[in-house]
């Protein structure tokens, strides 16, 4: 995420406390739709995790539900700002990328080829989705190829890894999705190195090359 000094401090102000030098940093400030500084920011529960797996500007520690409220306001230029005026440029290019990005992908969406490309696989994975389907993505590579093609028909019917890729998750995702939604369809995707720890869990066990690689 990327704020301004003056909205950083509404969300600190509702959030909680801030941690970390970029608080008081003159490029907190910088207006990145200007081509200023991008400002990491972490919002977390206590100031022991805050920030641990990556390194931020900006930690903030207290009630994620309060924070997040307040980042949301600070975005759409209700907290006594224009913000949301400012960036208004800056996601007409990011729609511009994103459209460049799709033409780019699609001849490889639509390739007959072989071997099957996985943006192929993505774009029948699209087609056969419909509102009842909750679709799971679990990988590294093969989450990032079907998370640009995948449209999911209805909020809340996507699932993957997260940013860090935890290989793995895509059976036990599978099962909790049943469970809690059991009249709903659900399809999953999962890579090579995915099936492998189903398959061998004793290739990554610690102190093992896959264990290392994916930890």
């Amino acid at each position: 995420m990327t704020r301004t000094a003056e909205e950083s401090g509404a969300e600190s102000g509702a959030a909680g406390q801030a941690k970390g030098s970029g608080a008081a940093s003159p490029d907190a400030s910088s207006d990145t739709v200007s081509g200023g500084h991008l400002v990491a920011k972490a919002l977390d529960l206590g100031y022991r995790t805050v920030g641990r797996n990556r390194d931020i500007d900006l930690g903030l520690v207290g009630d994620p539900g309060a924070g997040l409220a307040a980042t949301v306001q600070a975005a759409s230029g209700r907290a006594g700002g224009s913000g949301s005026v400012k960036r208004k440029a800056w996601f007409e290019e990011l729609r511009r990328q994103e459209e460049d990005a799709y033409r780019k992908r699609l001849p490889r969406q639509l390739s007959d080829a072989e071997p099957i490309h996985p943006l192929r696989v993505a774009r029948e994975i699209n087609e056969f989705l419909t509102e009842d389907s909750i679709d799971i993505g679990d990988g590294g590579d093969i989450v990032t190829f079907s998370g640009g093609v995948v449209q999911p028909k209805s909020p809340g019917h996507w699932m993957d890894p997260g940013p860090l890729a935890t290989l793995g998750v895509g059976i036990p995702f599978v099962m909790a999705a049943k469970y809690a939604r059991p009249d709903k369809e659900v399809v999953a995707l999962s890579g090579d190195r995915t099936i492998n720890v189903w398959v061998d869990p004793d290739a990554y066990v610690p102190g093992t090359v896959n264990q290392t690689m994916y930890k």
